[in-house]
């Protein structure tokens, strides 16, 4: 136990943020370690309560459904009772462990990279706001949660964990295809763009060679850039050709390979109406915890990892420097 301790407090710590003047510490400082300790066993108690709960929920079923089974009404009822009333009440504590989990590390890290943070783990983007963006495949099944909303290095943006899903019954078999899961993040430019633009690194997605991108009508068309090294991995699609390149510029499309080749899962950026979405089919949930061990370190390295990847597109994408590298892209 104390080694978890040990890996938690470690993975907690915070990184300084350099500035000219010297260093200083995002979120107005760092947890004390009494607090941490406190926090850590209080996330350990509500996961062990989740698991006897849950286990011995299920261990009680058996015996309660062979009771009821052999004609011994009121015991096999009673057992089935009690396994069912364990089941909630584990499902329950789980409940609240994954929500104080999210108080303790994900909000303390996002505390310490963002300004103007907004951290909603229950919200998320709506299938509407998606849906009219054009760029995906919504499937009949949709799930968003984890909504951040703040700014770094004074770019604002949002992002929400997304899940899109086709499910299809034949009466006696269902099938269940995912067409999108991982983060999907929004950056503001303040200016549109002359044309809506997609690039899409290729295998985003198993959907795509059934629905295809796009819905009927859509206006876009795959255009072919200058790079063949570019072309081979990603796919272009915009309202104009003309007014394509002057946003896909060189060394924008060796920025967006960089970033391809550092980010785990396949890549979509979109640019419309002034505002760069990116969707990273990752098939993951970053900001969900694991039932099955104590929180520790790798918890903490696994949030950074996520807020990391908004950092990297603004650093990488210069997205501080908007203004010069859309010039000639917007009005």
């Amino acid at each position: 136990m104390f080694r978890e301790i040990g890996n938690f407090l470690t993975g907690a710590e915070s990184n300084p943020v350099q500035e000219e003047k010297g260093t200083r510490w995002k979120g107005g400082g760092l947890m004390s370690v009494d607090k941490r300790v406190v926090s850590w066993l209080e996330l350990q108690k509500l996961r062990t309560q989740a698991l006897w709960g849950i286990f011995g929920g299920i261990a009680l079923l058996i015996p309660g459904a062979a009771v009821f089974i052999t004609g011994r009404m009121v015991p096999g009822v009673l057992l089935l009772l009690t396994a069912l009333g364990a089941l909630i009440w584990g499902f329950t504590r789980s409940n609240r462990y994954t929500k104080s989990y999210k108080d303790v590390i994900v909000r303390t890290a996002l505390e310490r990279t963002f300004d103007d943070l907004v951290f909603d783990p229950e919200a998320g983007f709506s299938r509407a706001m998606l849906a009219e963006t054009r760029m995906i495949a919504m499937g009949n099944r949709y799930h968003s949660d984890d909504f951040v909303s703040g700014s770094y290095q004074g770019v604002p943006f949002q992002r929400a964990d997304v899940l899109i899903q086709q499910v299809t019954s034949t009466g006696k078999t269902t099938t269940v295809v995912t067409l999108f899961k991982g983060p999907w993040m929004i950056f503001d430019f303040g200016k549109p763009f002359r044309c809506d633009l997609q690039v899409t690194e290729r295998g985003f997605g198993s959907n795509r060679k059934h629905t295809g991108l796009f819905g009927l009508g859509a206006t876009m068309t795959e255009i072919k850039t200058e790079s063949a090294a570019f072309n081979e991995r990603f796919r272009v699609f915009a309202e104009s050709e003309h007014e394509a390149f002057y946003l896909l510029t060189p060394a924008l499309m060796e920025r967006i390979r960089t970033l391809a080749a550092h980010v785990d899962g396949k890549l979509m950026l979109c640019f419309i109406d002034g505002r760069l979405h990116v969707a990273v089919y990752s098939n993951k949930n970053e900001f969900e915890p694991s039932l099955f061990r104590a929180p520790d370190r790798r918890d903490t390295e696994r949030v950074q990892a996520s807020i990391g990847l908004i950092t990297t597109f603004v650093s990488t994408l210069k997205l501080t420097e908007n203004i010069m590298l859309w010039k000639g892209s917007v009005e």
